[in-house]
């Protein structure tokens, strides 16, 4: 089948937080094992997404299929491809627990206006589950390539984070050398700062006896700080060369602090996006507990509207006000939609 004005598809996947059911460590255990060894969570996981879908979508789609006058069907467990991926659980689905939440959701949550009594309309409102035959022939599972390719990423990202904390401890030593007491960084990079006084546009003939002192002094220069501040500002002065030379050595090798490679913030959330979607998992849930694990197909079908004068509402689920809608086809590419 297709989608039509008459048929929308949703396909299954989680609308609850997964971290609520299960830890970080139980979620990679079943993604990469398929197993299923607690079916209560499992089950109250599967039975809370459901829920989510009929109050969110049951009202919308209402709404649209009957203030345009059809009568629709909306399916749970079909992607927008139009393949059945279905709904997993364990054992048989209990359609009283779903009923007893379309009710309240269609109580709280639908409203015609005009004068027919919305029981009228909200009556005819029902869900079917059905059983899905399986044919393991035709599934095939992405989850162990996906896996793999997470733990190579992972692997990738660790090796570069090891790199990155060498560069980055031996960055910190070079910075403190350039940080350090003038004395230190005058006696240990001596050739350096000839060198940065040379090349300087700063430098004139008049300085030439600061490199004639430096040169001349092959020993363990001490530095007198006891006119610090005149000298500063003397260019004929070692120690105002030294000043400016520390400055700019920290700025660049400030300037040249390892960055530290992005984390694989997708890549390790891979588990938890093959879980939340699900349809990536048949293979394995199947394969891992053939005993256990059932492929539903729900149908809720909703009628079109029953009194020419009147039209139905629902509430926003996120706004919290009254809404309506149509169904309808996109004017660009002829898809149906909701207006």
């Amino acid at each position: 089948m297709k989608e039509s004005l008459q048929i929308e598809f949703k396909e299954f996947c989680l609308k609850n937080y997964i971290y609520d059911y299960y830890d970080k460590a139980e979620l990679y255990n079943i993604v990469s094992t398929g197993k299923l060894d607690e079916h209560t969570r499992f089950n109250k996981l599967i039975y809370d997404s459901l829920l989510k879908y009929i109050t969110y979508y049951i009202p919308k789609y209402a709404s649209a299929f009957s203030n345009c006058d059809v009568y629709g069907s909306l399916y749970i467990g079909i992607n927008d491809y139009g393949e059945i991926t279905g709904v997993p659980f364990i054992g048989n689905i209990d359609i009283n627990i779903l009923n007893a939440h379309l009710k309240y959701v269609m109580d709280t949550n639908l409203r015609i206006v005009g004068s027919l009594p919305k029981a009228a309309y909200t009556d005819l409102i029902n869900i079917e589950i059905m059983e899905l035959e399986i044919n393991m022939r035709l599934l095939n599972d992405t989850s162990d390539d996906a896996l793999k390719y997470m733990h190579s990423k992972c692997k990738r990202y660790h090796e570069k984070y090891e790199s990155y904390m060498k560069s980055k401890e031996h960055w910190y030593k070079e910075l403190y050398m350039c940080t350090c007491k003038l004395e230190i960084i005058l006696n240990n990079k001596k050739d350096e700062l000839l060198e940065y006084i040379r090349s300087s546009p700063a430098f004139t003939p008049e300085c030439d006896c600061v490199i004639q002192y430096l040169v001349n002094n092959n020993g363990y220069i001490k530095i007198d700080l006891s006119n610090i501040e005149d000298a500063k500002d003397d260019p004929k002065q070692y120690l105002s060369w030294l000043f400016k030379f520390k400055d700019d050595i920290v700025e660049e090798h400030l300037s040249k602090k390892p960055k530290a490679p992005h984390p694989p913030t997708y890549h390790q959330n891979i588990p938890y996006t093959l879980i939340t979607q699900m349809s990536n998992l048949r293979h394995k849930f199947l394969t891992t507990n053939p005993e256990k694990v059932k492929y539903y197909l729900l149908k809720i079908n909703l009628p079109c509207n029953i009194q020419k004068e009147c039209y139905l509402e629902y509430k926003h689920y996120i706004k919290d006000i009254w809404d309506f809608r149509t169904r309808t086809y996109t004017s660009d590419t002829f898809e149906p939609c909701l207006a």
